[in-house]
């Protein structure tokens, strides 16, 4: 098949010139458990999303965008956003307020470990505006603190260490990526 005249011309038409070892120049790929590139939850079925060694171009030379570094730009410009929103609301400016900003993320990761019986998704929303302060504090040490991994390029990405072989070695040796 990778030889045929027909694949042959699909690489020439879309442009590669040395196709992707793993999507083999098509760009796309067939994820195992349904989680995709996310690495979210998944299912158990295969699910067919953007290669994410190429990111869709199948080319190994000429990548696309990096969807996770997209997605995490603008979850953190989003998180500097509601920061900001935050302070603007109390009357003050963004420096002034980071340290009583933390305060409070410090008294919501509190409250969500509290034994008092709470409304439904109150640990799960005190635990969310906690990483949000965190995130939008700009500061990287507050941020590894949210859940975030920064030790690394390859900061946020699992690595499949409980579900078989390792697909990496953080150079950090951290072990955010288990």
């Amino acid at each position: 098949m990778w030889d045929s005249p027909e694949y042959k011309r699909v690489l020439h038409y879309r442009g590669v010139e040395t196709p992707c070892p793993i999507c083999k120049g098509l760009g796309w790929k067939a994820y195992a458990k349904g989680c995709t590139w996310h690495g979210g939850v998944g299912t158990n079925m295969i699910a067919y999303d953007v290669c994410d060694t190429c990111w869709g171009s199948g080319d190994a030379h000429r990548h696309g965008i990096d969807l996770r570094e997209l997605y995490a730009t603008m979850d953190r410009q989003i998180a500097e956003g509601a920061m900001a929103l935050l302070a603007s609301a109390a009357g003050a400016n963004l420096e002034f307020t980071k340290p009583t900003t933390l305060a409070i993320a410090e008294e919501l990761d509190r409250l969500s470990r509290s034994r008092k019986v709470r409304p439904a998704y109150f640990r799960a929303m005190c635990e969310a505006l906690a990483r949000t302060l965190r995130r939008g504090s700009k500061d990287p040490e507050v941020i590894q603190k949210s859940g975030k991994c920064t030790c690394c390029e390859r900061g946020g990405e699992y690595n499949g260490y409980h579900t078989g072989p390792t697909i990496f070695t953080c150079p950090k040796n951290c072990t955010c990526h288990d």
